[in-house]
């Protein structure tokens, strides 16, 4: 399956995931509008999701996804438990200081093929940092986004 249907047939799916982990109700449609396409290439796609980005001072707070076109190994992102079920994304909620452009990712759910949540890891104040300015991850994309843009409260 190319990596446009994918991200096609994932999307929808967000309307599912992102009300059990926020508590928001929205429907498939107002998914599909709010997740931002950042980057794409051969092996994956990576969304922000504009609606979910909070913070107007220094630190912003958001909701991004990577979308595989081939499945991945868990243990290859240092993610919970070894997993023999093939990783086909991640839905993470990130923070960033916008200014130092240190990230940290606060909660991380791993996808199957059919969207269903393989592990959820709620690492909230204790997940690891990371210094985007010295790295390439796609990370940095979405902070990039997030920090360009003024959040809600």
């Amino acid at each position: 399956m190319s990596l446009s249907k994918t991200v096609l047939k994932l999307l929808p799916a967000t309307a599912i995931v992102i009300p059990i982990v926020t508590g928001a109700i929205f429907s498939s449609a107002d998914a599909v509008q709010r997740w931002v396409r950042l980057i794409s290439d051969s092996d994956s796609a990576i969304y922000i999701d504009a609606a979910s980005i909070q913070g107007r001072t220094r630190s912003r707070f958001y909701w991004q996804q990577v979308v595989f076109n081939r499945p991945q190994s868990l243990q290859l992102y240092s993610f919970g438990p070894a997993s023999r079920v093939p990783v086909y994304g991640f839905m993470i909620y990130s923070s960033v200081d916008c200014r130092t452009k240190i990230s940290r990712f606060r909660r991380v759910i791993a996808l199957d093929r059919n969207n269903r949540v393989i592990v959820e890891i709620n690492q909230d104040n204790y997940g690891r940092l990371e210094n985007l300015n010295r790295t390439r991850s796609s990370a940095r994309h979405a902070a990039n986004y997030a920090c360009a843009r003024r959040g809600s409260r």
